[in-house]
This record gives structure tokens, C-alpha cells and sequence, in this order.
């Protein structure tokens, strides 16, 4: 299990790496580094993803420092954090909170 406070170690470190698809994907969405990282240390992981290759990722659920609902998911290896990409979360997806998956 990923823990948060072990991305939160690496975010406290600086050794955070965004993929191209963070990159892009926070271009498209208009999401700041800043966002992730205020996200990442007040937020939660919501969901995790133990069998993602090539590292276990998971999904936390956050706010930016504007107070907008943001998730950001994140591959955790021994020595980085690997920003794999955030968004701010669709209302008819997920619960009031943005912390559970709607069915659909």
C-alpha cells in the first residue's frame, strides 16, 4: 500500500517527476504544479492502483489553494514521485466529496 505521507515525503524532497501526459494534461486543464502540491499535502488517496507498471500509483483526492475539488494521480518508486496527471473531478462521476466513484 502507498502511503500519502510517502508521496508527501518526496513532495517535501523535490523529487517529483511529471510524465509528458501530466504535462500536456496540465496544460489542457489549466492546473499548476502549485495545485498538485497544495492537493497532495492536505488531500487524501481515495483509490489505489497496486498492479500499475511500471510502479503502484494511487489517486488523491485534494483542493487547490482556491478551494476547487482536484485529483491527482501519482506512481510512487523507491527514489520519486511520478505525476502521472490531475484534473479537477466531474460532478456526474464522482460522490458529493469527489472521494467515490459514482456507478454507472
Amino acid at each position: 500500500m502507498i502511503s500519502i505521507e510517502e508521496i508527501r515525503e518526496m513532495f517535501r524532497k523535490e523529487t517529483v517527476r511529471m510524465t509528458n501526459h501530466a504535462n500536456m494534461q496540465f496544460l489542457e486543464r489549466n492546473i499548476y504544479i502549485d495545485d498538485v502540491r497544495y492537493a497532495v499535502m492536505n488531500g487524501e488517496i481515495t483509490e489505489q492502483y497496486l498492479n500499475d507498471k511500471p510502479y503502484p500509483s494511487c489517486l488523491i483526492s485534494g483542493v487547490n489553494a482556491k478551494g476547487q475539488n482536484i485529483h491527482c494521480v501519482c506512481a510512487l518508486s523507491a527514489v520519486e514521485t511520478l505525476l502521472i496527471t490531475a484534473y479537477y473531478p466531474d460532478t456526474n462521476k464522482w460522490s458529493g466529496d469527489f472521494k467515490i466513484r459514482k456507478e454507472k
